[in-house]
């Protein structure tokens, strides 16, 4: 079988780790059953890299096989993280939408600057991606019920977009998010080519209907724990993150059955470092029966000033988000996992703001200054 190249995608996160069990946090669903309805994993041949991470005193970090040079993705917003073919943009009579629909495969990510005090050092995360593309549709079975058709033939329903992301608040949290099912939301944008219409499914990780009914719509995806015990990360974890759950996609082309791609989505709670009470913002997660609250805190009443001065609490601060990876994509596909040189990667490769400590993965290029570097004392003190 060819060898297939692979792309990897990763945020201020990582380390491969999970228990089969639920943690406590989100009890309206068993993880017992999230495992049995999502089924097993369909695999094809691939090599890639999922532990290409950064610390989380740094950005995201884009990792690839084609020239062998990471670097950090210092960008807010929307933007190409895999476009095939290269040229799919260059069709200006089209949409943007269009392009991406008529491409064969196309992964956008959404970034977001997360800090608990709004600050411009603050890192950027990896909060959504989104799939679109001909081989995102090629790859429904036939004769499924959302799609209808035949079990030799396709329906008049076709899958234009699926987008995984991050259903938390755009800012700190206290040890509460950490872990948590609410904390995964989908999306599932289907086109009825009879009639024209177009119809949005946004589904949420704590709902076993809604999971449920993502099994049904895309049964290429498999959502699951990775194995092991899955703990509170911390400064001395690996890449200061823990990964609770993921999801493998596999496309397979229904007419041909040839392989297409492998792409996963891996879902991460990072530590973010510690701050003081004084002019941080953290929010508090509460979850029951699936809905969720996001609270900000009174840092005041909750860490209140210790005694004697200068003695002050510290408080640890966390934040969820995204990996991605990509399998069987070429040596040369547009956006900011394509080879050096694109114009994705030259706007992605923004310089960090005058003063913030942000060293370079690949060159060990440091920005000093007056920096402020985000501090995680060896035995910090905690008041409760």
């Amino acid at each position: 079988m060819v060898l297939h190249r692979a792309l990897a995608f990763a945020a201020p996160v990582v380390t491969l780790g999970l228990q089969m069990q639920n943690s406590g946090h989100d009890a309206d669903i068993p993880w017992e059953h999230v495992q049995n309805l999502i089924g097993s994993k369909t695999t094809m041949e691939t090599t890639y890299v999922t532990g290409a991470g950064v610390v989380s005193t740094n950005d995201p970090e884009a990792d690839l096989p084609s020239d062998r040079i990471k670097y950090h993705i210092r960008r807010e917003g929307a933007q190409t993280l895999i476009g095939l073919p290269h040229d799919f943009q260059d069709y200006p009579d089209k949409s943007d939408q269009l392009r991406r629909e008529d491409a064969l495969f196309v992964a956008t990510g959404d970034f977001e600057k997360i800090g608990p005090k709004s600050d411009d050092c603050d890192d950027h995360f990896l909060r959504s991606v989104e799939i679109q593309g001909q081989r995102l549709e090629k790859a429904v079975p036939y004769g499924i019920e959302p799609y209808g058709g035949t079990d030799t033939a396709p329906g008049d329903v076709v899958l234009k977009r699926l987008k995984f992301f991050v259903n938390d608040g755009e800012y700190a949290f206290d040890e509460s998010v950490f872990n948590l099912t609410s904390s995964m939301g989908f999306e599932i944008e289907t086109l009825n080519k009879t009639s024209g219409t177009r119809t949005v499914l946004t589904l949420k990780g704590s709902s076993l209907a809604d999971l449920i009914t993502m099994n049904t719509y895309v049964p290429f995806c498999n959502i699951h724990r990775p194995l092991g015990e899955i703990k509170l990360p911390t400064k001395k974890k690996f890449r200061h993150s823990s990964q609770y759950m993921k999801a493998i996609c596999t496309l397979i082309d229904q007419e041909t059955r040839d392989p297409m791609h492998e792409f996963g989505i891996l879902f991460h709670t990072s530590w973010g470092g510690v701050v003081t009470p004084d002019g941080s913002s953290i929010y508090r997660k509460a979850c029951v029966d699936g809905n969720c609250t996001e609270t900000s805190l009174d840092l005041t009443a909750e860490y209140p000033m210790a005694e004697p001065s200068p003695a002050h609490p510290t408080i640890d601060w966390y934040t969820n988000n995204l990996w991605f990876y990509a399998s069987n994509v070429s040596a040369d596909p547009a956006g900011l996992l394509g080879p050096h040189g694109n114009d994705e990667r030259a706007y992605a490769t923004n310089e960090p703001p005058l003063g913030c400590y942000k060293p370079n993965v690949n060159g060990g290029k440091q920005y000093l200054g007056p920096f402020e570097r985000r501090k995680g004392p060896k035995h910090p003190r905690h008041w409760k």
